[in-house]
């Protein structure tokens, strides 16, 4: 029984090597899910929250923590991290544990002249100069978050 089975992982071995277009379906490549802080949008096939909770699980507390995050093949998410804490990003903490109870903004009218974090891709943008909210540049949406940095939760 067991040579049979070495047999037959080796037969598969070497018809991959011949055929790469196998190897994608038998062994998948990761997929970026995550790069420089912002959410890949193209890709949703995980769910924000399942990112996020991947991401608090390796200490991780707001996305521009991270440098790049992936969707393993066998559904694990790898995460390389940002060497430095202190950037500003989209906070991943649950709003109940937040320092300062903050609350997603759906206002037309800017009321604190700085950075803001779109709730649903993680962009951030400078709202120092601006007097309303635009849309998201990356993801098309309007909903944002005071960005904040890692030190600040």
């Amino acid at each position: 029984v067991i040579t049979i089975v070495i047999l037959i992982n080796k037969f598969i071995s070497d018809v991959v090597i011949k055929i790469p277009i196998l190897e994608d379906l038998i062994d998948p490549k990761p997929i970026e899910i995550i790069r420089n802080g912002v959410i890949n949008k193209k890709y949703e096939k995980i769910s924000a929250a399942e990112i996020y909770r991947s991401l608090r699980l390796k200490d991780i507390s707001n996305l521009a923590q991270v440098r790049a995050a992936y969707l393993e093949s066998d559904g694990s998410i790898s995460i390389l991290k940002e060497e430095q804490n202190d950037k500003i990003g989209l906070p991943i903490i649950p709003p109940i544990d937040l320092k300062d109870k903050k609350t997603f903004i759906k206002k037309e009218h800017i009321e604190d002249k700085k950075p803001y974090a779109c709730v649903n891709c993680g962009t951030v943008k400078d709202y120092s100069d601006k007097e309303t909210f635009e849309k998201c540049t990356h993801c098309n949406h309007l909903c944002w978050l005071e960005a904040c940095s890692g030190n600040q939760l």
